[in-house]
């Protein structure tokens, strides 16, 4: 073998030794970058499936929760239905039967003090004149 045909040989070697090399990096790379992408793909479907499940739990639980919302409402509406036509009319009347006896009892008030003092008064003059008589009889 000569020269030519030797350098011809060790060109193929080196040509399959850097195409091995060249394959076994090239699989590396395609390797790291598909798995990449997998796990890309695989965490955008993980997070869409889990936000589906998310968002049908969650409409789930709030149904009830919004039943029971509307029945608080129907319950708020009919106490302040009840509040409007029944309670507040009651207290409206005790008021003014109150406010009633409270203007009677005032006015029975001053009258009472002017009888406290129209009593005294009468009491001095019956005692004055309970004396003049003790009086009068000793005479």
């Amino acid at each position: 073998m000569n020269n030519a045909e030797l350098l011809v040989e060790i060109e193929k070697l080196l040509d399959r030794k850097l195409e091995e090399k060249l394959d076994q990096q090239l699989e590396v790379k395609l390797e790291e970058k598909l798995d990449r992408m997998l796990d890309e793909k695989l965490d955008e479907k993980l997070d869409k499936k889990l936000d589906e499940k998310l968002d049908a739990k969650f409409k789930e639980e709030l149904g009830p929760i919004r039943q029971d919302i509307q029945e608080l409402k129907t319950a708020v509406q009919h106490t302040n239905m009840r509040l409007d036509v029944d309670v507040v009319p009651r207290l409206q009347t005790i008021e003014s039967c109150y406010l009633d006896t409270y203007e009677r009892y005032k006015d029975g008030a001053e009258d009472i003090e002017n009888l406290k003092g129209d009593m005294e008064l009468v009491k001095g003059i019956l005692q004055e004149h309970s004396r003049e008589l003790q009086r009068m009889s000793a005479r």
